[in-house]
C-alpha cells in the first residue's frame, strides 16, 4: 500500500488525511508531515484522520514515536483531534496514545468519528456548527 498524505485548510484548523501501511516508519513520516504542514500553513490546530492498513502498532511502538517527536509536536501544534477510521482500530491503543501524548504536553484528543472531532474543534475554536 502506498503512502498518501493530504491536507485541507478549514475554518481555523488543518484537516489531514493519511493512508498507508500501519508501521513505525509510516507513522513517524506522517507525524513529521503533520508538523511540516501545520508550520507551512501557519495553522497550529489540526484534525488527523488516519487510515493505515495492517496490524496495529504495539503500545511500545506508539510510545516510541510520540516520545521521539514530542518536542517538535509541541512547537507546531496547539490543538489536535485524532480519528482512526480503520475498522481494525483498537480503542485501548487510542486511549494509550492520547495518555502518552497528553503526559508529554501534546494537546490531542481521540474521537471515534470525524464529525465528532470536527464539532469538538469548532467548539474549542469558538466557531458555530456548520
Amino acid at each position: 500500500m502506498d503512502y498518501r498524505f493530504s491536507t485541507e485548510l478549514k475554518d481555523g484548523y488543518l484537516h489531514v488525511r493519511v493512508f498507508g501501511p500501519n508501521d513505525v516508519p509510516t507513522t513517524r513520516r506522517y507525524v513529521e508531515d503533520v508538523i511540516a504542514a501545520c508550520t507551512r500553513e501557519d495553522c497550529p490546530n489540526v484534525l488527523i484522520e488516519e487510515n493505515l492498513e495492517g496490524e496495529r502498532l504495539s503500545l511500545g511502538e506508539i510510545f516510541g514515536v510520540l516520545s521521539e517527536k514530542d518536542r517538535e509536536i509541541r512547537a507546531a501544534i496547539q490543538l489536535s483531534a485524532f480519528v482512526d477510521v480503520n475498522p481494525r482500530r483498537i480503542l485501548s491503543n487510542q486511549v494509550f496514545a492520547e495518555d502518552v501524548a497528553v503526559n508529554r504536553g501534546i494537546p490531542i484528543r481521540y474521537f471515534a468519528t470525524v464529525p465528532q472531532a470536527e464539532q469538538w474543534l469548532r467548539e474549542k475554536l469558538g466557531h458555530s456548527a456548520r
